[in-house]
């Protein structure tokens, strides 16, 4: 994993953009649940390998797929998506946190930066994390697969956000899991960190990320060392 960042991307960094699944709450699990389950009711089974190709496509996106490699007569949209997404809600309660995340944003609030969400998930399914977990005190604004016309690996979700936020894509460090996201994220001129919880190290930096870290420990020491050293200092004195 690449463990510095260039100074001159570091202070110019003045938002921090979070994807969602993967990355602020530990959902893909769940994910590939529904998956495997909306393509059993399909007519064929797919294995937990295949749903790795789902990760960072859209809600549309994902149903296409299932119709392509289930080989369903179904070809209504709209009706593979109400599948998976009552798959997905029949199961949330087993999601989690990713580790070190709300701590990872307070550092972020403390450092003056803004903060935003930006999700190919639907605006259910980011209400939905948002209210079990709190999170709306943490974000200022949050963009969905809902709020776009073309989702991920293009850039419109994070120069919207940019946008939304008031703040140039340059300025915006983003957090992404999925070589979608990566891609996204700098097609559209952010700063991009790879967090190796869903994809290998690797194949986050080949997409493109400006820094590829295994948790959001590991980011905050990079981005704030000096803080960190002068706090583990104030606990020794």
């Amino acid at each position: 994993m690449t463990r510095k960042m260039d100074p001159y991307l570091r202070a110019n960094i003045r938002a921090a953009i979070f994807d969602l699944d993967g990355v602020v709450i530990d959902s893909e699990p769940i994910h590939e649940l529904s998956l495997v389950i909306v393509s059993e009711e399909l007519g064929r089974r797919i294995s937990w390998e295949e749903t790795k190709q789902f990760k960072g496509s859209t809600e549309l996106d994902c149903a296409r797929l299932l119709i392509e490699i289930t080989g369903t007569n179904e070809r209504d949209l709209q009706k593979v998506c109400r599948l998976r997404l009552e798959a997905f809600r029949s199961h949330y309660n087993e999601i989690k946190l990713v580790a070190g995340v709300l701590e990872f944003l307070e550092l972020c609030q403390r450092a003056g930066w803004s903060t935003a969400l930006t999700t190919s998930a639907p605006r259910e399914f980011q209400e939905l994390a948002f209210d079990q977990f709190d999170l709306s005190r943490y974000f200022q604004i949050a963009i969905t697969g809902d709020d776009v016309k073309r989702g991920k690996p293009d850039p419109e979700p994070y120069l919207k956000t940019a946008e939304k936020l008031g703040r140039t894509p340059a300025d915006c460090l983003v957090i992404e899991d999925s070589k979608n996201g990566v891609r996204s994220a700098k097609a559209a001129g952010c700063i991009t960190v790879g967090l190796a919880t869903s994809f290998a190290a690797d194949t986050l930096a080949a997409a493109g990320s400006d820094l590829v870290v295994g948790t959001f420990e590991e980011l905050g020491r990079i981005l704030w060392p000096f803080e960190q050293r002068r706090g583990k200092q104030a606990c020794a004195d």
